[in-house]
């Protein structure tokens, strides 16, 4: 007979209690398992650490600005607004007139204009009729000494004429008078003529001699006479001619003084205040761009010195961000370098960053040992249509962009130098 045979009914139960049933161990496969999903996923990671690169990046503040500088009016002193043609918000044109004002300053500015203006008209005027007025005495005086030269010039011409008349005559006879001598003598060396014959043909012939010097001495006299007329006359033109020039020179010199002095007068003005016209007793400014308004003064009528009056925008100006980089990071930074600006007054998370490019940048440091950088922005995205002078935020700018392994070595490489230096110290 079997053992179990003789076993109770709850003998049998004991025997086959579930905690007594044999369980295969399963620890080593999960561990197995365990460690080929640490080395698949220890592949992944130095896969990403080794292949995909995140950026590098350094952030900085910056601000809006456009490149087209904005108009803005600030006065050396305090000045009256007496008019407002514009509000905030408009947009006007080159020439628009913007306000009218007036102070002390401005009326001591404007009467000197309008003196030499007044004065400049006189000399227009009265001046000119003056000018005119000598200008024809001194031409009649040139046209009445040209016309005695003409006279001098024909009477000598006259007088040169009548002299070679006269001096041919008195040549012929005066031969004629020496043939007759000759035949006389020859006759009375042949004792036929007379002595008497011979002294009056010798006597005839000393009075044609005596005739032809006087003619002459009478012609060099008159020669003289009417050449030294001529060049007296012609010294006499020459100076007033000269006196002519001089009226005509000292007008335009005159003339030429009042209109610079109008000149200045006219750009002290416009230099202390911008373009402007004159209006009953006051100036009107006149908008020198096509814009909008941007900012008026809204406080009392009198706009104190130095504080900003009025402000004018281009609307197509190009805006750009101007950021300071310390000389920590001024290392880094090389042109075209990618950057993303991300404005304070427009939140990110609704509006996005622009997208911008790394122009320019200073070599040198200013006083505060800042670097002055330019980024142009190539893309507004939603911001487009939104931005506005002054405007601040931070720019991310891409420095490089390196792997996970390359971020690590680095630090490694860094810390390794700072136990070094440690040392050395």
């Amino acid at each position: 007979m079997k053992e179990t045979d003789q076993l109770e009914p709850q003998q049998y139960q004991r025997l086959y209690w579930e905690a007594d049933v044999p369980v295969r161990d399963l620890r080593a496969r999960l561990m197995k398992r365990l460690l080929y999903l640490a080395i698949v996923l220890f592949v992944v990671i130095f896969v990403v650490a080794g292949f995909v690169r995140f950026p590098d990046q350094i952030e900085l503040p910056f601000s809006l600005k456009n490149n087209i500088k904005e108009e803005v009016y600030k006065f050396p002193h305090a000045v009256y607004l007496l008019h407002e043609y514009i509000k905030n918000s408009d947009s006007v044109q080159v020439g628009s007139p913007l306000i009218r004002i007036t102070s002390p300053e401005i009326a001591q500015l404007i009467n000197r204009y309008a003196e030499t203006e007044h004065a400049l008209e006189n000399l227009n005027s009265s001046g000119r009729k003056a000018e005119m007025s000598q200008r024809d005495m001194l031409m009649t005086h040139i046209r009445q000494n040209q016309n005695l030269i003409a006279d001098y010039k024909h009477q000598l011409e006259l007088d040169k004429t009548h002299w070679r008349e006269q001096k041919i005559k008195l040549e012929a006879e005066l031969r004629e008078t020496q043939d007759k001598l000759s035949a006389t003598r020859n006759l009375r060396s042949q004792s036929i003529g007379s002595k008497f014959d011979s002294i009056e043909q010798e006597t005839k012939l000393a009075q044609i001699k005596s005739s032809l010097n006087q003619e002459d001495l009478k012609f060099e006299k008159e020669n003289v006479r009417l050449v030294n007329l001529i060049e007296r006359l012609t010294l006499e033109n020459e100076m007033t001619q000269s006196r002519l020039q001089k009226t005509t020179a000292e007008f335009v010199e005159d003339s030429m003084a009042l209109v610079h002095q109008k000149i200045l007068a006219w750009n002290k003005i416009k230099d202390s205040y911008g373009d402007f016209n004159i209006e009953e007793g006051a100036i009107v400014l006149k908008s020198p761009i096509q814009g909008m308004i941007h900012f008026l003064f809204e406080g009392e009528k009198e706009i104190p010195e130095g504080v900003t009056a009025l402000k004018i925008s281009n609307k197509q100006q190009a805006f750009y961000a101007f950021a300071k980089c310390p000389p920590s990071l001024a290392g880094k930074l090389e042109e075209n370098q990618a950057c993303h600006l991300k404005v304070f007054s427009f939140p990110f998370y609704e509006y996005g960053a622009m997208q911008g490019n790394l122009r320019s940048f200073s070599y040198s440091a200013d006083e505060k040992g800042d670097y002055n950088l330019r980024i142009d922005i190539v893309d507004p995205g939603r911001l487009a249509g939104l931005l506005q002078p002054g405007l601040t935020g931070n720019a991310v700018i891409i420095i490089e962009e390196k792997t996970l392994l390359e971020y690590f070595f680095n630090k490694v490489k860094k810390h390794y130098r700072q136990i070094l230096d440690g040392e050395n110290l």
